[in-house]
């Protein structure tokens, strides 16, 4: 039906145009009032229905930024250095064994692994959430004794495991600790021999509210 107007509306403009000069100013009116209403249209009306919707794509990217924006700053308000760890240790698990006398007895087992600490948080200002550390291991030949640099454990030591170990939700506040107990085991470890490891903090995450 819509095509059809259309088509009457210019059969006629076309017959007032080619009849005489009092049609064509006719059809030069109706124009005018044509275009006028195309214009209200665009202008006002449909205007005022874009303005009536709101902008959920813009109102979606906001809110994206903003999240990105809340994580950039969770990763980078708290140094590693900032993360303090007291009386780290990292001692093998627990196995049972069955003795000569057909008792049971533990024994350490030196595939299974418990990392432990007291975590201190010297940041000023905000809290933290998340810690990992990369953890080392070490098969040392016998002689070596006591504490070793790291520098000597890579070069004389074998490395037997190497993994990161995450501690989440945490909520250490500024300035304050909270030990840590966490069971790890290494993929792929052979027999240790002399051990040892080296624990160190890579990343820590703060809780940004």
């Amino acid at each position: 039906m819509g095509w059809l107007f259309i088509f009457a509306v210019l059969f006629l403009m076309v017959f007032l145009v080619l009849n005489s000069t009092k049609t064509r100013l006719v059809a030069l009116g109706v124009l005018t009032f044509i275009a006028s209403l195309v214009a209200f249209y665009f202008l006002v009306i449909e205007g005022a229905e874009q303005q009536a919707v709101p902008p959920a794509a813009d109102e979606k990217l906001e809110s994206t930024r903003a999240l990105a924006e809340k994580a950039q700053l969770a990763r980078r308000a708290i140094k590693p250095q900032e993360i303090v760890v007291d009386d780290q240790a990292l001692k093998p698990g627990t196995e049972q064994y069955r003795r000569s006398d057909g008792q049971l007895a533990d024994r350490p087992d030196l595939f299974s692994w418990v990392f432990s600490g007291n975590l201190k948080n010297l940041n000023g200002e905000y809290a933290v959430r998340d810690v990992v550390f990369r953890v080392r291991l070490f098969s040392c030949p016998d002689f070596f004794s006591g504490d070793i640099e790291l520098a000597v454990l890579e070069v004389k030591c074998n490395t037997i495991g190497d993994r990161r170990v995450g501690l989440y939700d945490l909520d250490i506040a500024a300035g304050a600790a909270k030990p840590f107990q966490e069971k790890i085991s290494f993929d792929n470890q052979p027999a240790p021999g002399n051990w040892r490891y080296r624990a160190d903090v890579m990343s820590v995450t703060a809780r940004i509210e």
